[in-house]
């Protein structure tokens, strides 16, 4: 039997990595990560999404409002870095496809 793998965020060389199910059980912990990326960074802020195995719209959400923030404060964005199949499925469903399209996205 497979158990999903724990959530878990952390920032490696700039970038934030998210792994395991982001849901809205822990959805304001990447918030929280994200808030103090945008007070350390000056430039885009990079999300890896390779390792997230489920995610649902409160996840969308928090992604979606993320880059919302950075835009109003300037030419700043949230950029989606290897989304897994996961999020690109709930991107797509949620409509949001487009709206991260010019970002640097690679299907694993």
């Amino acid at each position: 039997m497979s158990y999903p793998r724990p959530f878990a965020v952390g920032t490696v060389d700039g970038t934030l990595r998210v792994r395991g199910e982001l849901d809205m059980a822990n959805a304001h912990v990447l918030r929280s990560h994200l808030d103090a990326l945008f007070e350390r960074e000056d430039g885009d802020v990079m999300v890896d999404l390779s390792d997230v195995t489920f995610i649902d719209a409160s996840g969308v959400e928090v992604l979606f409002s993320a880059d919302a923030q950075l835009r109003v404060g300037g030419r700043r964005r949230l950029r989606i870095l290897t989304p897994s199949r996961a999020v690109l499925r709930l991107l797509d469903l949620a409509g949001l496809t487009e709206h991260f399209a010019e970002l640097p996205i690679t299907a694993e």
